[in-house]
């Protein structure tokens, strides 16, 4: 059966509360949707935290929502800023990899695990 309908509100709270159990009591899997079959499977999440350099001056912090990351000469601009609990290890893995100041965040949606880490990235 394939998951249809985005997951809104206090649905979704609840639902982000289940994640973050479960990343408790299996600290090395999460749910995510196969895009190929639109199941809910697990994943690998060996990658957790970890800065990956796609290319030139682009990377990503591989995170429950990932955080995307441009650096241009004199600032960073960040797409999504994960969650507010996985918040702390995306901003450790940018700060190790640069030190330039963080000026632009673009949101890709406003769902919590993509927006709910911004203040930790607002404290830098």
């Amino acid at each position: 059966m394939a998951i249809r309908a985005a997951v809104r509100g206090s649905v979704f709270r609840l639902g982000m509360r289940c994640v973050e159990q479960l990343a408790r009591v299996l600290p090395r899997r999460f749910p995510t949707v196969n895009s190929r079959t639109g199941r809910l499977d697990t994943m690998d999440a060996t990658n957790f935290g970890r800065y990956e350099s796609l290319a030139f001056g682009v990377g990503m912090v591989h995170s429950f929502a990932n955080v995307g990351v441009v650096e241009g000469r004199r600032s960073l601009l960040l797409v999504d800023t994960t969650s507010a609990r996985f918040a702390q290890q995306a901003w450790l893995a940018i700060r190790a990899q640069t030190s330039l100041p963080i000026r632009t965040i673009v949101y890709t949606h406003g769902h919590t695990d993509h927006v709910g880490g911004v203040d930790r990235f607002l404290q830098d």
